[in-house]
């Protein structure tokens, strides 16, 4: 097995002359670490505690874990361990089964987790037995792939995040969402609130900070802080997806939330994809995509729900839907752009906006709280005011603002998953989703994008394909 960690993290476990056994078990653990945080995905951090049982770890490592391996990497605060439980838990508890077992946290120390300087560890193990119902015929198509795995290391390296935060003085909404990292729930999440741009950096004043907006939320930190520790946290997320592919360690598994295939493609950055460090039979992967996805499949509901219920009635009949006047102008017109691949340039034509913004201005509406309210959201309710009104009433009627995305995932799904790729990959193709999009080797591209678009038109989709 392969494993990126920062080097000093490395350099003291080297140091600590441990046995080939207990450094393998060492790095797999660390693994483990990394992978879950991976799993979250939560864009804060890739080190948050980690529940994890004993009895899980006598499972999965050894029944002898604390001698072998973690009391090393507790002691030289490697690794940090905060209690869950109360203090007769140690003898209560010892033995019984996996899910009466009360956990540890676990997560790294903040002065090895520095990933400015990766190593690749080759270490003796074999591979990884955590991941569940993976479903082999896509295992066996992500094992023909070939991966330039120093060219995505590079990548990685070069990353930055200057073009994509803006800071203070630059936000030019007047309410933004806040993701408070200095304040905590009774659950123990962090505080999310949404307020006006003049209070939030009044705030960011008064506690000597930044107010930084980043991928839609805004936060309070000092801008070089910010901008290493979202830099570190991506090169942490991708240095484990580039591990499992040099390891072999490939995966494919229904996600139960949104009932997306995961697999080592959909975590992996899109750059790398574009940039040819993945290829089939010599030949770069390409992908197909479904123009405006969330848009376009929200007008398929708004054009035939009666052929949704048809088509995905287990999808469709789980949630409840507000009355829409289908013939009102605005929803005629959101539906044809929609369909067209053509909804953000249209925004863009209108509004005077770019077309990431317009895009991430319309999906913030699609998956923000109903009550969200910005000028420009203002403004795209002036241009339709039946849709953005249908969604808030969704969110409202699904008892969550979540439930608008999820359902829509599940849709992409359902087309992409359950129709698209089986359909296809019987033709013979080898075709890979990534959630609103197929990869398939530059020259079976043009075949696919044909057989694609006869399933589509056959389920009666409205749809541009890219």
């Amino acid at each position: 097995m392969n494993i990126i960690i920062p080097r000093q993290m490395n350099e003291v476990l080297i140091s600590l002359e441990l046995s080939s056994i207990r450094l393998n078990h060492s790095y797999e653990f660390i693994r483990y670490l990394l992978y879950q945080n991976h799993l979250i995905d939560n864009d804060i951090s890739m080190n948050t505690f980690i529940n994890i049982t004993s009895a899980f770890l006598k499972q999965n490592f050894t029944h002898n874990y604390n001698k072998i391996f973690m009391s090393s990497l507790t002691y030289n605060r490697i690794i940090l361990k905060e209690p869950y439980f109360n203090s007769s838990y140690s003898s209560h508890y010892r033995g019984v089964p996996l899910e009466h077992s009360k956990p540890y946290g676990y997560r790294f120390s903040d002065e090895y987790f520095d990933f400015s300087e990766p190593v690749i560890v080759e270490y003796g193990s074999k591979k990884p037995n955590h991941r569940r119902n993976q479903i082999k015929k896509v295992i066996n198509d992500l094992s023909l792939l070939e991966f330039d795995i120093e060219g995505m290391m590079q990548a990685v390296m070069n990353y930055n995040i200057d073009d994509f935060i803006q800071v203070n003085d630059e936000i030019q909404e007047d309410v933004v969402d806040i993701v408070d990292t200095y304040c905590k729930t009774i659950e123990g999440n962090y505080a999310t609130y949404t307020t006006s741009v003049d209070k939030a950096l009044a705030k960011a004043k008064e506690r000597h900070l930044d107010l930084i907006m980043f991928k839609h939320h805004c936060y309070f930190d000092s801008v070089d802080r910010f901008k290493k520790t979202r830099v570190n946290n991506f090169r942490a997320s991708q240095f484990y997806s580039i591990s499992t592919l040099q390891s072999e360690d490939f995966y494919a598994s229904i996600n139960d939330t949104n009932w997306r295939l995961d697999t080592n493609l959909t975590n992996l950055k899109a750059d790398f994809i574009k940039g040819g460090y993945v290829t089939l039979n010599g030949e770069p992967l390409k992908d197909i995509d479904l123009s405006n996805s969330q848009p376009c499949l929200l007008a398929n509901l708004f054009d035939s729900l009666d052929n949704m219920l048809i088509k995905f009635p287990k999808l469709i009949n789980a949630y409840y839907y507000p009355y829409l006047n289908k013939n009102e102008i605005d929803v005629q017109h959101f539906i044809k752009l929609s369909g067209d691949g053509k909804i953000y340039d249209y925004i863009c034509e209108k509004t005077g906006w770019n077309r990431p913004f317009a895009k991430n201005i319309f999906i913030k509406i699609m998956f923000s709280k109903a009550g969200w309210n910005s000028v420009y959201k203002k403004r795209l309710k002036e241009l339709f005011p039946n849709v953005i009104s249908w969604m808030d009433e969704f969110k409202i009627k699904n008892n969550s603002h979540k439930e608008l995305a999820i359902m829509l995932q599940r849709l992409e799904s359902e087309i992409f998953i359950r129709n698209i790729y089986p359909q296809i990959r019987k033709q013979g193709y080898v075709i890979y989703t990534k959630h609103d999009s197929i990869l398939c080797k530059e020259s079976d591209r043009d075949a696919v994008k044909l057989e694609m678009e006869r399933i589509m038109t056959e389920m009666g989709l409205r749809f541009t394909l890219k």
